[in-house]
């Protein structure tokens, strides 16, 4: 059996191409959770952390796993077992630009 992985993540406000540039210039990357019984919540990723995890040529493997999430936001934290559902990489670089979550 595999060892739950956990992801750091905090909820972001802000929404707009211009903002998630800002975040992308910074290093960080946006990412997205979703599911039937939750809403939709738009988050920030630290980059660093994120694109050692998801090493270029890995993502079939990780595909189909169980991520623990944990989200910050202002007033509390919590926690979810999300999927991952798509990452988008810069094609040159193969960073990472955006993750989706399904939960």
């Amino acid at each position: 059996m595999n060892e739950t992985i956990t992801i750091y993540a905090t909820q972001r406000a802000e929404q707009g191409k211009e903002k998630v540039k800002k975040l992308r210039r910074k290093g960080d990357v946006p990412a997205v959770v979703y599911g039937h019984r939750v809403s939709n919540q738009n988050l920030v990723l630290r980059g660093a952390d994120i694109n050692k995890l998801f090493k270029p040529g890995r993502e079939d493997a990780e595909e189909y796993r169980l991520y623990k999430l944990l989200i910050d936001t202002e007033d509390e934290s919590k926690a979810m077992m999300v999927m991952l559902k798509e990452i988008q990489r810069h094609p040159v670089t193969e960073d990472i630009i955006h993750i989706d979550f399904f939960a």
